[in-house]
């Protein structure tokens, strides 16, 4: 959580403080989202398994077998991605709201010039902005490398369902 000291101590003090949260916040952030790329990493693993094991398989049945695994594991891909997809991309909302609060009142302005690309990050010197765009364009950038797989994905789902049709009886 990224939080804000309003306490009349030292400003080394605060500083320090505002450290440890943000860093804190950070670490458990990326073991959520290291949970989420595993269980991606995992089921994309398993679906080519089935792909190698049809495309390699002699007997009839059992790339039928492989096929039919490999669509239904393509499937379960899909619906995966498009809930990391919704995971990171409430997490990056939440920082913006966390970085508000923190001090960053034109975190909002500063997401917008991330999605659109048109942020300097060597204009920026204020080190609360800077770790708001760096942990906003992570958790962005996961959220539309999920979109992008769920493009791929149904194409893919899309070449299986053709393959299994296409094997010769």
């Amino acid at each position: 959580k990224i939080s804000s000291s309003s306490s009349g101590s030292s400003s080394k003090s605060s500083k320090s403080k505002s450290n440890s949260s943000s860093s804190e916040t950070k670490g458990l952030i990326d073991d959520i989202f290291d949970w989420i790329e595993i269980r991606l990493q995992r089921l994309s693993d398993k679906t080519q398994r089935y792909i190698t094991l049809a495309e390699n398989a002699i007997s009839k049945t059992v790339k039928e077998l492989g096929y039919k695994y490999a669509i239904s594991t393509t499937k379960t891909e899909i619906t995966n991605n498009q809930a990391a997809y919704k995971k990171y991309a409430s997490y990056a909302n939440a920082l913006i709201t966390k970085a508000k609060k923190n001090g960053v009142t034109n975190a909002s302005a500063y997401a917008k010039k991330v999605r659109d690309g048109s942020i300097d990050l060597q204009k920026i010197s204020n080190e609360k902005i800077l770790d708001f765009v760096n942990s906003y364009k992570e958790m962005y950038d996961k959220a539309k490398e999920c979109d992008s797989a769920v493009l791929s994905l149904t194409a893919q789902l899309s070449d299986l369902a053709e393959s299994l049709y296409n094997l010769p009886t």
